[in-house]
């Protein structure tokens, strides 16, 4: 069997998007199926047993999604972020899980970005599309540059995390494909005093970036 991570217990959190008492009765009874999981992790067993524990974990899931607000306010004190991002970690922990069928592995997935959804209103075209700009002109000293330090990312360091980074060979393919829109940028909007910075310095998405290559992965 290839389940090679534990599924984290979800905690309690103070919920204003949520119904917060029937969403801690769920994840009372979602923890129920992780703690078991992890004790057919440890012990290596598969099969049935597992797929039990995680059919049940998707009927959970898929209720907390119902549950949720289209958008969930992205607030690192916010007790609703937290635990969306948690649940979010925990769904791809259980996709993780090899021994399920596909069309379970396949439910687990599509919640996964569901949630992605809910909590990250960013396009992942726009946000790479900006950061292979801002590294292009980088690149030829055309910005000057300036580092973010959030107290969030200084708390949240995951060393872990799929980052976004891209290559010469990138960076240059992407030039070759975006001449026009390159050169049209520094006409209207450089000058030497023009200062950006990279999208993903910034935490949230950051974190989306990894999330979303995460469960792209995972569709493979």
């Amino acid at each position: 069997m290839d389940i090679h991570t534990n599924i984290n217990i979800i905690n309690n959190y103070r919920l204003s998007s949520f119904p917060e008492d029937r969403i801690n009765t769920l994840v009372s009874e979602l923890n129920v199926h992780y703690q078991k999981l992890n004790g057919y992790i440890e012990h290596e067993i598969s099969g049935e047993k597992i797929d039990i524990e995680l059919i049940d974990a998707i009927s959970k899931l898929s209720e907390i999604s119902r549950l949720a607000p289209v958008r969930i306010e992205k607030s690192v004190f916010s007790g609703d972020y937290r635990f969306a991002v948690e649940v979010l970690e925990s769904a791809i922990a259980l996709a993780q899980c090899s021994s399920q069928s596909p069309s379970i592995r396949k439910k687990i997935i599509s919640f996964g970005w569901e949630m992605l959804e809910k909590i990250y209103d960013y396009s992942f075209e726009s946000l790479v599309n900006e950061s292979l700009t801002y590294h292009w002109l980088k690149k030829r000293n055309l910005i000057t540059t300036h580092a973010i330090r959030s107290r969030y990312s200084q708390l949240h360091k995951n060393d872990n995390a799929i980052r976004f980074e891209p290559s010469a060979s990138d960076l240059e393919d992407f030039y070759q494909k975006n001449k026009q829109k390159l050169y049209e940028f520094m006409v209207f909007n450089l000058n030497r005093s023009t200062e950006l910075h990279d999208p993903f310095s910034n935490q949230h998405e950051s974190d989306y970036y990894h999330y979303y290559k995460t469960l792209e992965g995972l569709n493979v």
